[in-house]
């Protein structure tokens, strides 16, 4: 080998293992990201998204509703994933260029510059570097879960997992942040990345079938109960087999059954003495304050025998929802959508119901103001 040759090759090594250096701290930075963001989606409950709790973000020791965490998260996640192909897009221009140089010498030196070439998988999966078919395969195996299907997933979780707060703006926003990193990276970041190989038309194709089918997924199938989308029967079939049976984790609606639903309860002392004097649920009427819930949909929710105490629930949405035996005292529902609802033995004394919306809901045993329906839900 020329000594021009072996200082172009060594020159070419050392700017691809710089640059794989850096493509490796972007990928460790994004992996932290997403492992965060899959923590957040995991631990988040329906009481959470009912009480917009704030949740402390690490490092930062700051406060953030989580409402709004669910609505930035997934522009941090893609704008990290964006970096992270771009620093990989230069990487592979570095090993293209390696490659080149290193490919006309003779085994023996094409070998020994490749086994100095970066350990970072992405690089290895890149460059010929592994003998072995099969150990190549799982490095670029490796380098597709990691790049294209736990990002896509993420944000598909995400989105699964907000439906239940039913706004429709925050749920579009989930949809156009995947619908934006589906597209750029499936169809066009990731081909100017990806290593050389037979099978263009194959693949071009996949791209584009697994770019359709996710925007399939997130626009018209996880949709919430009274979405535009949710009125189309096919669409709201699948949605209901995926989001409403027993099958799946994923649900559209809130279900917190069998709680006390208050912003602030009363002190311990307080409930102490009303424990004494008359009981503690008369604590809790007379002195909790309650969530303020105005405005918000609660579609097919389920708060059976829950207690919401002086909950203000004007002009809010419940349609469809099982209020069965659940506890509504001095709560304000003031042009409250109750319409099919399940309110059977539902306690509403000292509710404020004005030009509330009772159309098909069912009210047997219901108390309202000293009156009781006949019969009460099982």
């Amino acid at each position: 080998m020329a000594g021009t040759d072996a200082e172009q090759a060594e020159k070419a090594l050392e700017a691809a293992n710089e640059a794989s250096r850096t493509a490796g701290r972007t990928f460790f930075l994004f992996l932290l990201v997403a492992l965060y963001f899959a923590i957040l989606i995991g631990t988040t409950t329906d009481e959470q998204l009912l009480r917009e709790s704030a949740i402390t973000l690490p490092l930062l020791n700051v406060g953030l509703p989580i409402v709004w965490s669910y609505a930035i998260g997934p522009w941090l996640l893609v704008l990290l994933h964006f970096h992270l192909l771009l620093q990989h897009y230069l990487l592979s221009r570095k090993l293209s260029a390696f490659d080149k140089i290193v490919q006309p010498l003779y085994d023996h030196e094409r070998e020994a510059f490749l086994n100095r070439i970066s350990s970072y998988p992405f690089s290895q999966a890149w460059t010929s570097a592994p003998e072995s078919v099969l150990v190549r395969g799982l490095l670029r195996l490796i380098v597709w879960v990691t790049f294209l299907v736990i990002p896509v997933l993420l944000m598909l979780w995400a989105q699964a997992r907000f439906l239940p707060y039913q706004h429709q703006g925050f749920t579009w926003n989930h949809r156009i942040v995947l619908s934006l990193d589906v597209v750029l990276t499936f169809l066009f970041l990731w081909p100017l990345i990806r290593w050389t190989g037979k099978g263009g038309h194959i693949r071009q194709a996949l791209r584009w079938i697994g770019t359709t089918a996710i925007l399939i997924t997130s626009v018209l199938i996880a949709v919430f109960p009274g979405e535009r989308f949710d009125a189309v029967p096919w669409f709201r079939t699948i949605a209901e087999a995926v989001f409403d049976s027993d099958y799946f984790p994923f649900r559209r609606h809130l279900d917190i059954r069998e709680k006390t639903l208050v912003a602030v309860p009363p002190s311990p002392e307080l409930v102490a003495n009303f424990a004494l004097i008359k009981s503690v649920e008369e604590a809790y009427i007379d002195q909790a304050t309650g969530l303020d819930l105005r405005g918000r949909s609660f579609r097919k929710a389920n708060f059976e025998r829950a207690r919401l105490y002086q909950a203000n629930l004007e002009d809010a949405v419940l349609t469809n929802a099982n209020l069965c035996k659940a506890n509504l005292d001095g709560a304000n529902l003031t042009r409250t959508d109750f319409r099919g609802a399940k309110l059977a033995g539902a306690n509403l004394k000292g509710a404020d119901w004005i030009n509330a919306d009772w159309r098909g809901a069912d009210l047997t045993g219901t108390m309202l103001d000293g009156e009781t329906f006949a019969e009460e839900c099982p």
